[in-house]
């Protein structure tokens, strides 16, 4: 009976205190409760994407500058106070825009925040801003703001993390809650923000570098790119990243300094590497801190004031690379460079401009430390669009293969004319052509030395060119030898353009002696190479290609641990299985037969040549290695392949 009563007054006084704290909360639960249930919520699409972000409490006056109707494309920030020493703030705007072009200004906004609560200081540092940039006021270019004082979270008494003093606390933490409103102002005005400090000088066009970064950075999720190694100075953010960071700020603002809280935000959003372009393009100038006046002598070493910023090109070269300075670092600006080994007279270093380019001066520099300088180089004539023939002569005793035939010329090939009769197809002349020059290409890989797969590349190659063109349009055997010449450069075996031509040469003149170094070697030698370009430009770039080779080896190590080892050892099926493999690029079926395809029917066909019997399971072997192939798959690259076969019987 006692425990019942003590059951039922310890629940009425439960009862009691729940009631009382219901009470006191009715205020602050129904606030809370009208609010979510204000909102519309779909599943579908984040809080993020809606921009339904938590409010950020700040007005902003605007001091100076008219705002531009339409979004730039990189907004940049600046935020100043009063200095006890020195003022740097013009001699920043000044660098920035005498540095970049009148296009580069009309892609750019400046946004400079004063965040001094000194009116005076504001007052008279608008006045010395309208005198020095009314232009760039007048035209939207920059835009000066001030938050006021009110907007302000608590600045003193704050949390000493790491031991600082509670001034320099207080600036930083100052500092945070500025950067915090100046994104949060920026983030519409730009479709990026750069954020700089008030005492930088800029590299000369640094918005084009700037933007040529980010276009070949489209395919890579990033959060932050660093045009500066030093603190808060030429961090590139992208402006639909900025509601979050200035949030990130303000929530943190006197817990660490902002260059700090920086590598924790773009960890946050999953770019856990730095990404530091080189050189910088921004150099700290000042002398005096922001903070009571201290010296600050710090300096990017990796700044350079006249950094260059060429057009979007590939570069290409028959020299010999030297470990990791690939020609393209001759091209791009850094600390990189192109180095080769033992160059030659008629080496050449080809640019490719991704999109056209008006030229009007060509610098080269080369050596280093006053050694290995280039003593003499011709610049190139201007290469033919990919609509255009290769128009060079040909040197004497080569004109059948090497000779150019007029777009209008009817007929069959030059090398064909003779062996075929008249009734034949110009399909069946085609395909013979096609045979001999691959053929040919497998010949001269054979004794420049060239691995398979560099052989199985320009044979590739040439099906994919003759798949766009015509064969009436250009010379086959010019285009074989520049896609040998390519592939070795695909496949990183990289061969020398005059050992293609000698080698070429004793194909056609057996027995003749090397080719001089005159003037008809070297116009050879040109329509190689303008033929590579030729080729690299009809098929877009896209030399590079999936071999069968690689699943065939695979195949051939799975076939071997299953059959009999003594049936295996008696009957060469792999050296019969790789020399189909090699005869399947006389023809087209590298480009019209999936690779694994191609790998399976040609195991398949030398294990049936010799009778070698597979064990039988719930699956055939075939489809235990490639699920996606079929009988009729394997059938039909067989069928192609005894085609060929027959072609060759027909071309001797």
């Amino acid at each position: 009976m006692r425990v019942y009563l003590k059951n039922v007054v310890l629940g009425g006084l439960l009862l009691l205190v729940v009631c009382y704290l219901m009470d006191k909360s009715n205020f602050i639960s129904t606030v809370k409760w009208t609010w979510l249930s204000s909102r519309s919520v779909d599943s579908s699409e984040s809080w993020v994407d809606k921009g339904n972000y938590l409010p950020l409490n700040v007005s902003y006056q605007l001091l100076a500058g008219t705002p531009a109707t339409k979004q730039k494309l990189i907004a940049i920030g600046l935020s100043s106070v009063k200095r006890k020493k020195d003022s740097y703030l013009l001699q920043t705007l000044d660098s920035i825009f005498s540095q970049s072009s009148s296009m580069e200004c009309t892609a750019m906004v400046v946004v400079v925040l004063l965040a001094d609560f000194d009116p005076e200081w504001r007052e008279a540092m608008v006045g010395e801003i309208r005198a020095a940039h009314t232009s760039e006021l007048d035209q939207g270019q920059l835009i000066v703001i001030h938050v006021p004082m009110q907007f302000y979270p608590p600045l003193t008494e704050l949390k000493r993390n790491y031991n600082d003093a509670p001034a320099r606390v207080s600036f930083r933490s100052k500092q945070n809650v500025d950067y915090s409103f100046l994104m949060h102002y920026s983030s519409s005005q730009g479709t990026y923000y750069l954020q700089l400090e008030d005492d930088v000088s800029s590299a000369r066009n640094f918005l084009t570098t700037i933007n040529k970064n980010i276009q070949e950075r489209k395919s890579v999720n990033w959060a932050t790119l660093e045009f500066s190694s030093l603190g808060y100075i030429g961090k590139l953010y992208k402006a639909e990243h900025l509601p979050l960071l200035a949030r990130f700020l303000l929530l943190f603002y006197q817990e660490m300094p902002c260059d700090w809280l920086l590598t924790h935000f773009r960890e946050l959003l999953a770019q856990k590497e730095q990404i530091l372009i080189k050189p910088s393009l921004f150099q700290h100038m000042g002398t005096f801190s922001s903070f009571q006046g201290s010296v600050n002598k710090l300096k990017d070493k990796f700044f350079e004031k006249d950094v260059y910023s060429n057009p979007l090109a590939d570069v290409y070269t028959d020299i010999s690379v030297y470990n990791d300075h690939v020609p393209r670092l001759a091209w791009e600006a850094g600390e990189g460079h192109f180095w080769g080994r033992t160059p030659e007279p008629g080496n050449y270093l080809m640019v490719v401009f991704r999109a056209p380019v008006v030229v009007t001066s060509v610098k080269v520099e080369t050596g280093m430390a006053g050694k290995d300088l280039l003593e003499f180089a011709v610049p190139g004539d201007e290469l033919g669009s990919p609509g255009e023939a290769v128009k060079r002569p040909s040197p004497r005793g080569m004109e059948g293969p090497f000779s150019r035939r007029p777009a209008a010329q009817d007929g069959p090939s030059p090398l064909a004319a003779g062996r075929g009769s008249d009734s034949e197809s110009d399909v069946t002349r085609e395909m013979k052509t096609h045979f001999r020059v691959c053929r040919f290409i497998m010949e001269s890989g054979v004794k420049l030395g060239m691995r398979s797969v560099p052989v199985a590349t320009a044979c590739e190659l040439y099906h994919r060119f003759f798949e766009c063109v015509s064969l009436r349009v250009y010379e086959p055997y010019l285009v074989a030898m520049s896609c040998v010449y390519l592939a070795g450069k695909v496949e990183e075996q990289h061969l020398r353009t005059r050992d293609i031509i000698n080698v070429s040469h004793r194909y056609f003149n057996s027995g003749s002696a090397p080719l001089e170094c005159d003037k008809e070697f070297w116009e050879l030698r040109d329509s190689v190479v303008q033929c590579e370009l030729l080729i690299l430009r009809q098929l877009d770039f896209h030399v590079s290609f999936r071999h069968p080779h690689q699943y065939l080896l695979h195949y051939l190590l799975s076939v071997k641990a299953l059959v009999n080892r003594h049936a295996w050892t008696r009957t060469p099926v792999a050296e019969t299985a790789w020399a189909l493999l090699r005869d399947c690029y006389h023809g087209p079926m590298c480009i019209h037969h999936a690779p694994q395809h191609i790998a399976i029917a040609t195991l398949y066909l030398a294990l049936n040549s010799y009778g070698v019997e597979m064990p039988v399971g719930e699956r055939e072997w075939w489809q235990v290695l490639c699920e996606d192939v079929t009988i009729d798959d394997i059938n039909t690259v067989i069928s192609d392949l005894l085609q060929l076969y027959d072609m060759e019987a027909k071309c001797i």
